[in-house]
């Protein structure tokens, strides 16, 4: 399992117990952390939710906010540790740690040759790339003006928008991209690390038949 993908399904198993409020609740009882802290602790785990949310937190959050983590068939066995600052009796400050443990069950699902894993079922939903959905609609636009006669070759269309032949030969093969491919990118539901580049410099190999594509990037 790639390093990358293994770090997303830890994250999110780590917000979805962080959004627990109940087993932090019952959590800070055993820590004995009292009702004045309950304010402290949950300002805290809001923190920690949006640093795992950052990318380029993600790492160092999880770095030190894990504790433990045992990945099984079923799923993965998470253990967090939130140190929580008090003051004592005599205003010396004690620290106090918040564990919480939780296994949160997930599956491995296969898209294509990569492999995600899934939690709860579910996943996490990625934003669509808007370079991708920008270079799509540029590819169709301009197949569409080639072979309709418009324009009389790429040629044409790269001296009227500035670019270099290469890049709009490359571009204007996304023209025969499967939509069902494309509505994957809208949805979210595209390959992990998917973006335009990949797909320019032919690191993803496109099937011809849209049937194959489809197979490939689709559920």
């Amino acid at each position: 399992m790639p390093g990358p993908e293994l770090e997303r399904a830890v994250a999110i198993a780590a917000r979805s117990i962080l959004d627990d409020k109940a087993a932090i609740l019952e959590a800070l009882q055993v820590a004995g952390i009292g009702d004045a802290d309950i304010n402290q602790v949950f300002t805290l785990v809001a923190v920690w939710r949006e640093r795992l949310l950052a990318e380029r937190e993600r790492s160092t959050a999880l770095v030190e906010l894990v504790e433990k983590v045992v990945l099984t068939d079923e799923g993965i066995r998470l253990g967090l540790n939130i140190h929580v600052l008090r003051s004592g009796q005599d205003g010396a400050a004690l620290r106090k740690v918040l564990q919480l443990v939780r296994f949160v069950p997930l599956k491995v699902k296969r898209r294509g040759v990569e492999l995600r894993l899934i939690i709860n079922g579910g996943d996490e939903p990625r934003k669509p790339d808007p370079a991708l959905l920008k270079a799509f609609a540029r590819a169709r636009g301009w197949f569409e003006e080639l072979s309709s006669g418009r324009v009389r070759s790429l040629v044409e269309i790269a001296h009227r928008e500035g670019l270099a032949k290469r890049y709009v030969t490359r571009l204007t093969k996304l023209a025969f991209v499967s939509p069902e491919f494309v509505d994957a990118i809208v949805g979210g539901n595209v390959p992990f690390e998917t973006n335009l580049q990949m797909l320019m410099d032919g690191r993803i190999a496109l099937p011809v038949s849209w049937n194959e594509q489809e197979q490939l990037f689709t559920d």
